[in-house]
């Protein structure tokens, strides 16, 4: 039973570290990802400032609204870039909730089997030590006994001692 109190707490041990392990890497890749949305973020209002500046400033130049359709594109690309961001991020942080809700659970499962081994150990130490007491018991006994057959013996030599010396008597 200690064998397996012992394997079972280093099966949890290691499978409580690929989850730690798993929920750390979830963590830093969320953290990543909502550094790129901000990052995302911060270039999409740059170029919204800079292409309503153009706009403001623009004229029939044909140069001017070719950068303004560059930067229209460029916005496009950008906004089409943080949606794929946020939804990283949203996918990250589903994974990291259930990667915390698994941990939880299988924290759950090994913290009730540490329980249902510690009370088989505690029950199969009791039984050994009334097993142990029982036998310590019917040592005693044989002991006793022993000693009695020892006396009985010691009585019928001399019985025996006495019935030859009378039998050589007569």
């Amino acid at each position: 039973v200690e064998a397996a109190l012992a394997a079972f707490r280093e099966e949890a041990n290691m499978t409580l570290e690929m989850k730690t392990e798993e929920v750390v890497l979830a963590a830093q890749a969320a953290a990543e990802a909502e550094e790129g949305k901000n990052a995302g973020e911060a270039e999409i209002e740059r170029l919204k400032q800079a292409l309503a500046s153009k706009e403001a400033t623009s004229s029939l130049d044909e140069a001017l609204k070719a950068e303004v359709a560059e930067l229209r594109v460029a916005l496009t690309d950008a906004t089409d870039a943080h949606g794929s961001q946020q939804s990283a991020l949203a996918e990250l942080m589903i994974r990291l909730e259930a990667a915390e809700a698994a941990s939880v659970t299988r924290e759950a499962e090994f913290a009730a089997k540490r329980d249902q081994l510690s009370s088989k150990l505690e029950i199969a130490e009791r039984h050994a030590k009334e097993s142990l007491a029982e036998s310590a018991k019917t040592e005693w006994t044989i002991s006793v006994l022993n000693s009695r057959l020892q006396m009985e013996e010691s009585r019928v030599q001399a019985k025996q001692i006495e019935i030859d010396r009378v039998t050589a008597t007569l």
